[in-house]
């Protein structure tokens, strides 16, 4: 199958909700790979393919996903790897500080297309981010 522009998106979203829902943890709030470990970005990437799909209760799913994730974050102010994210939930720490980036990236895109409601427990506003979402960016069925 080749797809392509918007289709491309769709297709990718799509796939990432499939593959997510199959190896949800419900007990985690993380994906579950067939090892055992949780991983970090994977987890990141199904909260956003649940956040497109619009609906309530698949919304407060991803919701406790970013959360859960957000907890992976190192925020020692002194650790070298502040900011950074560990690989998957069962390492003891973060080992790699591009981790920070390669994590990070998605909550910019979850701001933008579903505004602020993911992050209200953070307190505060985004200056710039219209609404308290959730919206779509992409069609994902």
């Amino acid at each position: 199958m080749i797809v392509s522009g918007k289709k491309h998106g769709e297709f990718l979203i799509g796939k990432t909700r499939d593959c997510g829902d199959a190896h949800f943890d419900p007990d985690k709030r993380r994906v579950r790979f067939e090892n055992g470990l949780h991983p970090i970005r994977d987890s990141f990437w199904y909260a956003i393919s649940l956040f497109e799909d619009g609906s309530e209760e698949v919304f407060e799913r991803a919701e406790a996903i970013v959360w859960a994730v957000l907890g992976q974050q190192e925020k020692h102010a002194n650790h070298p790897r502040k900011g950074a994210f560990k690989l998957w939930a069962e390492d003891s720490e973060p080992v790699d500080p591009n981790w920070a980036d390669f994590n990070a990236c998605n909550l910019p895109e979850m701001l933008f297309c579903h505004g602020q409601r993911p992050f209200a427990g953070i307190g505060g506003s985004f200056p710039g981010i219209a609404g308290n979402g959730p919206r779509k960016c992409r069609s994902t069925r």
